[in-house]
């Protein structure tokens, strides 16, 4: 492989942290706890296909168009009104909804738009692998914030934002938190 072809961010030569998280997903009574991966049986595959015969009776070839980059208008339109309704954000509006393809591409995406080389970035220790492989491609400065039993320590948390004034973005996962399967109490969440 040739190194210099490729952008000093992607820096081919240092293994991804998400190496080694999949080395047995071929094994058929493997349960792989590391990836995060959902069991299969759980996947809805009948109702997944009947969705995708209904998409070709409703739309027909318009199905398999290319589509605008942040989703379908009128899915969009839909998801901001009940933002409206059920989360009482008002000005939700659907040039402001943008639909991914999961959780990973919205981190990167939110890294992408945030985060320049240097800026200070917030994390739990321990934090989601996947996240951390997106911000490392923006080359931030960590700060690490340890993980309680009811969310992000808020005294360090704190502290950090107190002492450095290049914090750029604060990144937790407050609902069944991957890895430490906590859950962020309300009292937490309101601090």
């Amino acid at each position: 492989m040739r190194k210099e072809l490729f952008a000093n961010r992607v820096q081919p030569a240092i293994p991804s942290r998400l190496e080694g998280l999949f080395p047995q997903m071929d094994f058929d009574d493997s349960i792989m706890f590391t990836a995060g991966s959902p069991a299969e049986e759980l996947f809805p595959k009948e109702a997944m296909r009947q969705a995708y015969l209904d998409a070709i009776n409703l739309e027909g070839a318009h199905t398999f168009q290319y589509h605008t980059v942040s989703g379908p208008v009128e899915l969009r339109e839909k998801l901001a009104l009940r933002a409206q309704r059920k989360m009482q954000i008002e000005e939700a509006k659907a040039e402001n909804v943008m639909l991914t393809a999961g959780g990973q591409q919205g981190i990167d995406l939110v890294a992408k738009l945030m985060l320049n080389k240097g800026d200070g970035l917030v994390v739990e220790a321990p934090t989601y692998v996947g996240a951390l492989s997106s911000f490392d491609m923006y080359e931030p400065t960590y700060h690490e914030v340890d993980l309680e039993l009811d969310g992000m320590n808020l005294d360090q948390l704190e502290a950090i934002l107190k002492e450095n004034n290049n914090i750029k973005m604060v990144y937790t996962v407050p609902d069944f938190h991957n890895p430490g399967g906590v859950t962020m109490s309300v009292e937490s969440g309101n601090g």
